[in-house]
């Protein structure tokens, strides 16, 4: 069935056309309930002249399968429906022969496990080029007869791989078993069972990447697929792999829940995956599914509903930059972003932030951990500069509008319990860079300067022991506020 666009050449098409990737990628496609149910691929469609009679048998599947290829083929371009009807039929007429042809170029060969190697290179070496293939996959079309599910294809199919098998002997092997994990029902069958869409999506990745780990409901053949993928290149099991990440994304089944933030983080982790390194896993259509998945999760309806369920501005502040952590792709980030530019423009939103809080201790660090996310965040850089600029100003400016330090030090509280304020404030990111932070550290060694200073720190501590404690937790207190010695 070689549906694929037509050689200006006849001979050609009919001699090397025929066994194309995107020409048994679209039999895949469009006979997929016929291939399914006898277990086949659409290279033994191809090769099999028994397979094509049951094909042709099978009510009007045949001329469906035509009539779907020739719309696929003429889409978008001015050619007739009709006429490329015609074509393929012309095609289908000449098969016999080309079977015949390939038959008779075999001869008396046979594919078994002990002869493969050396059948595929008798062939190779009294073959021409554009014979070679169709006469390789119209043996293994017979090798691969009787095999009652795709476990056991796949199975026959890997009992051929031997140390040393050469890249063009690997192959053969290569195309049919990819073409038999391009069966969402093969795939099911070979994974088993699963809870969560995710598992399944982690099981297809994992594979890809030779990682795989034999679950208890899955086929033991997987193992033994993984262990070749490891020691070898496989790229058409890679690619059928990747086609089923693309069948698994599109779909509108939540990978974990239907909860907003579980799934987006869900679809982030799965976005980390299949990107790692220099290649992504199904190429630029796995992004675009991505993508898309997350622009159905990630709306506007589902963002304000999320942020109404928290009334705090740096909560909100925190949800959307945890949201731009996760999301990919402009549109997704670029809605986000619009949200954080909405809340700081509001003219009061450094009150509101500050009043959110209920101590001036806590107004800073609040201030400060939220630049400090900003910081952290992968957002435009002009962007980051703007939002951290305006809470750098903030938080300088209420420290001076309360005289924090002034008012810290004239308080009638013993030098320990000032100390301790302060080194608190280090610990959680209370004070930002520049001159603040400098004044914030000469006020701390004055208090720890002061006589009777370690007697009131160590104040309380029972025995040696707990003394010793005490000790250690203000070195490192101190070396927390860049204080040495």
């Amino acid at each position: 069935m070689p549906w694929t666009e037509i050689s200006q050449s006849p001979q050609i098409a009919r001699r090397s056309r025929t066994s194309t990737r995107r020409a048994r990628e679209v039999i895949s496609r469009i006979c997929r309930s016929f291939l399914d149910h006898l277990f086949i691929t659409p290279t033994e469609l191809l090769h099999h002249r028994e397979y094509q009679k049951r094909f042709s048998l099978a009510g009007n599947a045949l001329e469906t399968a035509v009539q779907k290829a020739a719309l696929a083929q003429v889409r978008d371009t001015p050619r007739s429906v009709t006429d490329r009807i015609k074509e393929l039929h012309v095609l289908l007429d000449d098969f016999p022969g080309l079977l015949r042809k390939a038959a008779r170029g075999a001869g008396e060969l046979e594919i078994t496990e002990e002869t493969y190697v050396e059948t595929v290179r008798a062939v190779i070496d009294k073959s021409a080029v554009p014979d070679r293939d169709a006469r390789v996959f119209y043996l293994l079309s017979l090798h691969m007869e009787g095999c009652d599910s795709w476990a056991a294809k796949i199975e026959r199919l890997l009992a051929l791989v031997s140390d040393g098998l050469a890249a063009d002997e690997q192959r053969y092997i290569d195309v049919i078993v990819g073409e038999c994990l391009r069966s969402k029902v093969a795939v099911d069958t070979l994974f088993g069972g699963y809870e969560l869409l995710q598992d399944r999506l982690d099981q297809v990745v994992d594979l890809h990447d030779a990682r795989y780990a034999l679950q208890p409901e899955a086929k033991p053949v997987l193992a033994r697929l993984n262990e070749v993928m490891r020691e070898g290149e496989w790229p058409t099991v890679q690619a059928a792999l990747g086609a089923n990440l693309h069948g698994i994304l599109a779909t509108w089944t939540p990978l974990v829940s239907s909860d907003f933030m579980h799934e987006l983080r869900a679809i982030g982790i799965i976005y980390r995956r299949v990107g790692e390194g220099t290649r992504v896993i199904g190429g630029a259509r796995t992004i675009e599914l991505i993508e898309r998945r997350l622009s159905r999760t990630l709306s506007i309806e589902n963002i304000t509903e999320r942020l109404y369920e928290f009334p705090s501005k740096s909560q909100q502040i925190s949800l959307l930059l945890d949201l731009e952590s996760i999301v990919v792709g402009k549109h997704n980030q670029t809605m986000v972003e619009n949200y954080i530019d909405y809340i700081f423009g509001d003219p009061k939103i450094g009150e509101r932030i500050l009043a959110e809080q209920d101590s001036d201790e806590r107004r800073l660090v609040g201030v400060a951990s939220l630049r400090a996310a900003f910081l952290r965040s992968s957002l435009r850089d002009i962007a980051k500069d703007k939002y951290t600029r305006v809470l750098g100003d903030l938080h300088e400016s209420y420290l001076e509008r309360i005289d924090f330090f002034g008012r810290l030090d004239s308080e009638a509280s013993p030098a320990p319990e000032k100390a301790r304020r302060l080194m608190t404030l280090f610990a959680e990111g209370g004070f930002l860079g520049g001159a603040n932070l400098e004044a914030a550290r000469n006020l701390l060694r004055g208090y720890i300067r002061e006589p009777g200073f370690l007697e009131g720190y160590l104040d309380g501590a029972e025995g040696d022991r707990q003394r010793k404690a005490r000790l250690r937790e203000l070195q490192q207190n101190l070396k927390t506020a860049g204080i040495q010695g």
